[in-house]
């Protein structure tokens, strides 16, 4: 679970075993999901607010890192990144 403001508004994100969750606390008693992306099944996902985006890992799967684009939170978009690790001499792309 983590948390930030953006433009004068309170969210929320919340990991659960197989989605993201980010939820709009403009109304605090009345939390509305405003992005919803689905994930591998995971008892660990860990998500993280810089500059208008969350940064989104868990420890199974092949998502990778999902990246939420919230500069624009009326049409909210999401991609996955599969870095490319190198240890030695052999390069491996995380799936």
């Amino acid at each position: 679970m983590w948390g930030f403001t953006q433009d004068g508004i309170d969210y929320a994100v919340i990991g659960t075993i197989n989605t993201t969750k980010v939820y709009s606390l403009a109304d605090p008693a009345h939390p509305v999901v405003i992005y919803d992306i689905p994930a591998s099944n995971s008892i660990w996902r860990e998500a993280r607010y810089h500059k208008k985006h969350i940064y989104v890992t868990n420890d199974r799967g092949t998502d990778g890192i999902i990246i939420i684009d919230l500069t624009d939170l009326g049409n909210i978009r999401h991609k996955q990144f599969h870095p490319k690790l190198t240890l030695g001499n052999d390069v491996d792309k995380v799936v």
